[in-house]
């Protein structure tokens, strides 16, 4: 009996057949580590630790790819709360937040790649979008125009006005008077005193939270990227904006899921 797998896709909102091929990317957002793991957080890796283990009975050579996102303004915030080095925190979160997924008997992932080393990547990317056409300067920092891209908004399903009232919420900063659309996104922005900050033909920052995976899951797995999925929560305005842009994107062609799935929040309640 020959065996499959179907997999609810956010962006249809319908269950939708896994080719099967020798060697897959599954890319799951990863934490950001400035505070203690959590039930949404085990509910989550669970779920994707289960589909890797299947998928691998099932044959496939799975490169299995989770980020930690240590340069985010989440993070810099407690940084800077409670009066220790960013790098410092990262590592100590992290280092908790693994010791309760092997606790939980979650497998490793193959790649764990950390935002802050891949910025030069990121710088190459964003300097790619402007290039495009579909991205601006402005006030020392470097916004995504929604506008260019057709399909945003599409994995959330969300009208305009609700999207704009998660990014307010979710740190998107829909009221910024630098940027051309509430929704319009940051991928470089100028450091705050104290920040990680990196030299770029914008002036010296760091990168936007949005371009981070875009670029890791690129440059780790590339295209296409069969299985994305993480936190109800990163839904949007987190992914929307990641993944379908076939128009705009600096590595050619999108990188198409064969199935996204987001199963549960992984934010805290509180933070």
């Amino acid at each position: 009996m020959r065996m499959s797998l179907r997999l609810h896709d956010e962006t249809t909102g319908a269950l939708r057949q896994v080719e099967l091929r020798p060697r897959m990317g599954v890319y799951v957002c990863g934490i950001t580590p400035y505070d203690s793991a959590h039930l949404g957080h085990a509910f989550t890796y669970v779920q994707f630790d289960v589909l890797v283990r299947y998928l691998r009975h099932l044959g496939a050579d799975v490169v299995h790819v989770q980020n930690v996102t240590d340069v985010d303004d989440d993070i810099l915030r407690v940084a800077r709360e409670r009066g220790v080095e960013h790098g410092k925190l990262a590592r100590s979160e992290n280092e908790s937040f693994r010791a309760a997924m092997d606790a939980l008997g979650v497998l490793r992932p193959t790649e764990e790649p950390w935002a802050s080393s891949y910025v030069p990547d990121m710088i190459e990317d964003v300097r790619a979008l402007l290039d495009a056409g579909v991205a601006y300067r402005r006030g020392g920092a470097v916004y995504f125009r929604v506008g260019a891209d057709p399909m945003y908004g599409r994995l959330s399903q969300l009208d305009r006005e609700e999207m704009i009232r998660l990014a307010a919420e979710r740190g998107g900063r829909p009221d910024d008077p630098l940027k051309d659309d509430p929704l319009d996104f940051v991928l470089w922005q100028p450091s705050e005193e104290g920040d990680p900050v990196w030299e770029s033909p914008w002036g010296p920052g760091r990168p936007g939270w949005h371009i981070e995976c875009s670029t890791m899951a690129r440059r780790i797995i590339g295209v296409p990227v069969d299985v994305h999925g993480g936190g109800v929560d990163l839904s949007s305005p987190t992914t929307s904006p990641r993944w379908p842009r076939p128009s705009t994107s600096p590595a050619g062609p999108p990188s198409p899921c064969t199935g996204c799935t987001w199963p549960w929040s992984t934010r805290p309640a509180r933070r």
